[in-house]
């Protein structure tokens, strides 16, 4: 085990990436970001506020989360590319319209160097906001 010097955490990997930011808010998660990627990540956060009707806005693992009668929403920023956890049912009953993204366990991946594709954000959550 390693522990952070700054934040005290604990990981199994030395010197693991992380933030040491303690995240209060969606903002403030967004707000950590060079600019460019604030404006990806607001954009994110304004489909899913927009789509997921109702739906209540926190941090959960460190990222934004949205919840609504047992249903989430998450999104991560990482290195080389943004991932948006919508659900293993959600992508499998609109995989068609992801099989050019790498989709593991009820996430799909957004790689950086490419557009992101906000419309097909947009249909996922619209797609759980109506499950």
């Amino acid at each position: 085990m390693w522990t952070c010097e700054k934040c005290g955490r604990e990981f199994k990997r030395i010197n693991q990436s992380h933030f040491c930011i303690e995240i209060e808010s969606v903002d403030n998660y967004i707000n950590q970001f060079p600019i460019k990627e604030q404006a990806v990540l607001k954009s994110i956060k304004e489909i899913v506020a927009r789509n997921f009707v109702d739906s209540e806005e926190t941090i959960k693992w460190r990222m934004p989360t949205y919840n609504k009668n047992n249903k989430t929403i998450h999104f991560a920023n990482h290195k080389n590319h943004i991932n948006l956890f919508i659900g293993e049912e959600v992508l499998s009953q609109l995989k068609e319209d992801c099989m050019e993204f790498q989709m593991h366990n009820g996430n799909i991946k957004f790689d950086k160097s490419r557009d992101i594709p906000y419309d097909l954000v947009e249909k996922l959550v619209i797609y759980k906001n109506n499950m």
